[in-house]
Formats: C-alpha cells, sequence, structure tokens
C-alpha cells in the first residue's frame, strides 16, 4: 500500500468515527490500529466544562469584546465595533499623509530657502524616518481633536482605538515615504 491509499483509509475511518460508526477492517499499517482506537475513545468523550472554566471564559470574551455580559453574548458587539475600527484606520492613513506631506515639504522649504551649494541632501531612512514621527504626531492630534469634538467615537476603548490609529498611521508613513523615495 503506498502513503495514498494509507492516507485514504486513514481518512475513510476517521470519517466513520466523526459519524459515529465503528471502526471496520483495520490494516495494520504503522500505528493505524492504535490510532484509530485512540480515534474511537476520544470520540465518545463528553466534554462539560465547569462552572468555574465557564465563568473564566466569559471573562477572557468580556476582556476581548466588551465588559458587560450582553456584550458578551453575541457577535453583534463586534459588528457595532468594526465600523470604529474603520474610522479609526482611516485617522492613521490620514495622519501618516499628512506627516509625509509635512516631511516632503519641510524638504521642499529648506531646499528653497538654502542656497544650491548648502543644501542638505536627506538619506532616504532620514526623510521616512522624520515622516513617521510627524505622522505619528499628526495621528495624536487627530485622535485627541476627535476625541474632543466626538467623545463617544473613542468611548470605552480609547487605548485600542489609539492603537489603530498609530499602527495605520506607521504603515502609511512607510508606504508613503517608500513610494516617494522610488520616485513612484
Amino acid at each position: 500500500m503506498n502513503e495514498q491509499q494509507v492516507a485514504d483509509l486513514c481518512s475513510e475511518q476517521l470519517d466513520r468515527l466523526l459519524a459515529g460508526g465503528p471502526v471496520v477492517d483495520s490494516p495494520d499499517i504503522d500505528d493505524l490500529p492504535e490510532l484509530l482506537t485512540l480515534g474511537q475513545q476520544l470520540s465518545q468523550v463528553c466534554f462539560q466544562p465547569t462552572p468555574a472554566l465557564q465563568a473564566e471564559f466569559r471573562g477572557q470574551l468580556a476582556m476581548w469584546f466588551g465588559s458587560n455580559k450582553r456584550d458578551v453574548q453575541g457577535i453583534g458587539n463586534v459588528l457595532q465595533r468594526l465600523p470604529r475600527h474603520f474610522i479609526w484606520a482611516e485617522l492613521g492613513i490620514l495622519g501618516g499623509a499628512t506627516g509625509v506631506a509635512l516631511a516632503i515639504g519641510f524638504v521642499i522649504v529648506i531646499q528653497l530657502i538654502l542656497s544650491p551649494a548648502t543644501a542638505v541632501s536627506m538619506r532616504p531612512i532620514h526623510l521616512t524616518i522624520v515622516a513617521i514621527l510627524l505622522g505619528l504626531g499628526s495621528s495624536w492630534l487627530l485622535g485627541r481633536l476627535i476625541d474632543h469634538v466626538m467623545p463617544s467615537l473613542f468611548s470605552n476603548s480609547v487605548e485600542q482605538g489609539l492603537q489603530v490609529v498609530l499602527v495605520f498611521s506607521i504603515f502609511t508613513s512607510l508606504l508613503q515615504a517608500f513610494l516617494f523615495t522610488h520616485g513612484w
């Protein structure tokens, strides 16, 4: 028997086990009979978590998706928070783009002010670092402004929203600085 035939046979036996049927015609190949016996024993086990484990699981869900019980009971809270994530991502993209625009603007202004003999040429890595820092700063300022204007947007999850904003700002700054330095 080749490997494909052994795999097919094992798959058929596992399908039978999962359907609740017995193992039949199990050939003595490697450890297949022992594994199928173990699979049969495991398929008959009924696991019921203890109340303490259920409470711990609910607590973990509350930490991930919300703090009160009605938030934990379904996927509704995740769907309600999804538009907020898009808004936070857009703020991060806007902040990152602003940072890159400011960095490029600073380079252009410096080039215009200084004479060509004393002009400073920035290496791409320096421009990228400046763009990222300016993007982070402008994203933070945008986040604070939005939090002041629309406090309900960041309610209950200021840290998470700020993390999304800053991560998108960094990625946007990196992408735009890369595209700018490569002439695209």
